[in-house]
């Protein structure tokens, strides 16, 4: 969780193991389980910077290298479940949209003026972290988006 008072240090150790159950070619139900879970994060716009952290492992092109067995690394194309039963370029959409109206609202409510959003912080990120993180995750997910489209237009 973002809003957790733990160490970083802690955050990274939760989330490379995470990753490594993942990943991991023999749980494919405890993959699709969090799988869900994460999308539901973002659907409800809940510790979104961890889980695009952990999405983003999932559709990396390269092997993950597993936390606890570095030289067993491990590819799975986990991009055909986040798009056909998680939409997630929607979802992520909305996210996006929704932290850009609850910034502007937060910014009206407290006559903020733009020039101060640098010194705002959400969670454990900055305004600009959140924004950065969304975007990251965007783009590497929208190749796999435009192959997809193509796809379907064949």
């Amino acid at each position: 969780k973002d809003e957790s008072e733990c160490s970083e240090e802690v955050k990274e150790v939760g989330t490379a193991s995470l990753c490594d159950v993942f990943l991991d070619s023999e749980n494919d139900y405890l993959r699709d389980h969090y799988t869900q879970f994460c999308v539901n994060n973002l659907k409800q716009h809940a510790s979104v910077p961890t889980t695009l952290l952990v999405l983003s492992r999932l559709v990396s092109p390269a092997p993950y290298p597993h936390h606890q067995h570095p030289q067993k690394p491990i590819v799975i194309d986990s991009n055909d479940i986040l798009f056909t039963k998680y939409d997630i370029l929607n979802v992520l959409l909305e996210d996006i949209i929704y932290f850009k109206e609850i910034l502007t609202q937060y910014l009206n409510q407290n006559s903020i003026s733009s020039d101060k959003i640098s010194s705002l912080r959400f969670g454990s990120c900055s305004v600009e972290q959140h924004f950065e993180k969304r975007l990251t995750f965007l783009l590497q997910i929208l190749p796999r988006a435009e192959n997809d489209k193509g796809r379907l237009q064949e």
